[in-house]
């Protein structure tokens, strides 16, 4: 049955600048009429220049959620009256919800990996190798580190700032053991020979980048390492592709977008995620 926009639909949308290669609105409009929901959502250009104005309008015209991404992620957190606390260790969020006026911030980006990462039965409780530091992988640092990760390795061309990361899980979270390191393929492929997952959360692979990998030679690492890219522009990174030419597993970030959206529909609707028919119409794009 076709879905008619009405004076009752209820608005959601995604924040950031670009948008316009978001596929976060086709998965939650899929989820939405699924479910049967009187709701849309759409894609708001939103940066440094108009944030005020772009959250004084989501106040006004009763806008009830929405995704955050680059690059105000940072920059959306003074206008939130509610701030989850998993979101301020983080330092970032990426779902906004509006509760008659009162702004609440929450991050999911992590937790949608390590949602993935159970679903796939991917073990990450031994020793992980992050690498990137930056927005994105403090969530996953963190939420890995939450959910039972005793060692991370956390690299990054930046070493202070993977530094940085590594300080605030350890004085965070009991039990796990997070270490810095820089981001050079030496370093890596010897982190990787005790280890059992690699995750890539840097920009190289994604355009313009897509001729770049932080690994090139696969041969001395462990048939039993999986690798998953957190980039689902392409589908394919460069590092996706000689782990799959060297035989191993190895993931896009489409899995930890619908996952981490998944968690981003629950915090608005409070109903469960249409998971599998959102999953299998989105591999059909």
């Amino acid at each position: 049955m076709e879905h008619l926009l009405d004076s009752q639909t209820a608005l959601y949308g995604i924040l950031g600048d670009p948008v316009s290669h978001c596929r976060s609105t086709v998965m939650h409009n899929m989820a939405f009429s699924c479910l049967g929901k009187n709701a849309v959502f759409l894609a708001f250009l939103c940066n440094s220049q108009n944030i005020a104005e772009v959250f004084q309008a989501i106040r006004a015209l009763d806008i009830k959620g929405g995704s955050i991404t680059m690059p105000v992620k940072k920059l959306a957190m003074p206008f939130m009256d509610f701030i989850s606390e998993e979101a301020r260790l983080i330092g970032s969020i990426n779902v906004f919800k509006n509760v008659n006026g009162r702004l609440e911030g929450y991050n999911t980006d992590g937790l949608g990996v390590v949602r993935f990462l159970q679903n796939k039965h991917i073990p990450f409780s031994e020793k992980t190798v992050l690498a990137g530091a930056g927005g994105a992988g403090r969530s996953i640092g963190f939420q890995l580190a939450f959910h039972g990760a005793k060692q991370l390795i956390i690299c990054d061309k930046d070493l202070a700032l993977a530094q940085s990361l590594a300080d605030a899980v350890n004085q965070s979270v009991a039990g796990c053991d997070a270490k810095a390191s820089l981001a050079e393929e030496s370093i890596l492929l010897k982190e990787l020979e005790d280890s059992t997952l690699f995750i890539d959360a840097t920009p190289l692979g994604m355009p313009p980048l897509t001729d770049h990998s932080l690994l090139n030679s696969f041969l001395s690492i462990p048939s039993h390492v999986t690798f998953l890219d957190i980039c689902y522009e392409p589908s394919e990174t460069k590092l996706l592709r000689l782990a799959r030419q060297n035989g191993f597993q190895a993931h896009n970030g489409i899995g930890m977008l619908l996952h981490q959206g998944a968690e981003a529909f629950r915090i608005w609707t409070g109903q469960e995620f249409p998971f599998e028919y959102v999953e299998k119409r989105m591999d059909a794009i």
